[in-house]
């Protein structure tokens, strides 16, 4: 018996709240925040240790200099096998 992980995508989803008028020498906020959605990778993990090393790196990768405003989003499908 072994779980298979198919379809996975992966998309990494950034909000910015405001941003930084040079001129005015201030931050000024957005009427609605501007959202960024972009996919980093899609693909099927043979196993468990395939999906964490996969995620481990495009967190390492992807997330670096976005402290809270960014994230991944992880979708894929799941089956049992024997």
């Amino acid at each position: 018996m072994s779980i298979t992980y198919n379809n996975m995508i992966v998309t990494k989803v950034v909000t910015e709240n405001d941003y930084y008028d040079t001129n005015k020498k201030k931050h000024i906020k957005y009427k609605k925040p501007k959202i960024t959605k972009t996919k980093i990778y899609e693909g099927s993990p043979y196993c468990i240790g395939e999906l964490y090393k996969t995620l481990d790196f495009l967190i390492e990768d992807n997330l670096e200099g976005y402290y809270h405003n960014a994230v991944l989003k992880v979708e894929f499908e799941s089956e049992k096998v024997y």
